[in-house]
């Protein structure tokens, strides 16, 4: 099993093994969505924004909402005409809606696009970029028809929500067995193999230590323990050390 060191291991660890032993995507999504209303969201939008410059429309992968809700998310027929998927594409790191730096940067129609969001039920969102080499830019965001979300978002949970997230993403990849141009292989899956101290550094990430953490625990210098991270991340296509970390797992690189 694999192991994340905070309060909320065995739900993610648990999750992250089920993703990788999961027969189908409908098995899969069940499994997501039950651990995300344990958490205390409502539902999920998970999105691959496909070949902008061709203006084609977004598509869902997966989602559990109301119809015109849904219909209201995607009705931009590209990035810029939505201020989340804009800002998915633009960095690597989650956000929350109510963020006062996500907030500042809204234009006028962008503050439209939420307005319409809290009619339909959806007041807050918890969105993770996924950002994968050889693959369009993803987002999956986190709902909620409660405002209070923010202030349950522990740095725990926000941590296990990032692994559990990468976990969803890599078994639906290999569920549904495409690549980025929707053919039936997995070829953006082929990534080099990990060389033994790539794998000594991210076992310890998966078990959420910081690179100073790990460069006690394997006798080496930070910077060092830094670069192996890195390169790990490079060799799995990967913009994110969790995301790292959850490719080698599921490629078998790397083991609890």
């Amino acid at each position: 099993m694999l192991q994340i060191e905070d309060k909320h291991t065995r739900e993610s660890a648990a999750f992250c093994d089920a993703a990788l032993l999961a027969a189908s995507i409908s098995e899969l999504e069940v499994k997501f969505t039950d651990l995300i209303r344990s958490l205390g969201f409502d539902d999920y939008i998970c999105t691959s924004c496909m070949a902008w410059a061709e203006e084609k429309r977004v598509r869902v992968h997966s989602a559990s909402l109301a119809v015109e809700a849904l219909h209201e998310y995607i009705i931009a027929d590209s990035r810029y005409n939505n201020p989340i998927l804009r800002k998915a594409a633009s960095q690597i790191y989650p956000f929350d809606w109510s963020e006062a730096e996500f907030l500042a940067g809204l234009n006028e129609m962008d503050q439209s696009f939420l307005s319409i969001m809290d009619e339909q039920g959806i007041l807050e969102g918890y969105t993770i970029p996924l950002h994968y080499a050889g693959f369009p830019v993803s987002a999956l965001t986190l709902i909620s028809s409660q405002s209070t979300i923010p202030s349950i978002l522990t740095w725990g949970m926000k941590y296990m929500i990032s692994f559990v997230v990468s976990a969803f993403f890599e078994a639906y990849v290999r569920l549904s067995g495409t690549d980025q141009a929707g053919e039936n292989d997995n070829s953006s899956l082929i990534v080099k193999k990990l060389t033994p101290r790539e794998r000594e550094c991210l076992y310890w990430v998966s078990k959420g230590k910081t690179d100073a953490e790990t460069a006690s625990i394997l006798n080496l210098a930070e910077s060092t323990v830094h670069a192996h991270v890195e390169s790990a991340k490079k060799r799995m296509g990967v913009h994110t050390r969790i995301q790292a970390v959850m490719r080698a797992y599921f490629l078998n690189q790397i083991h609890a």
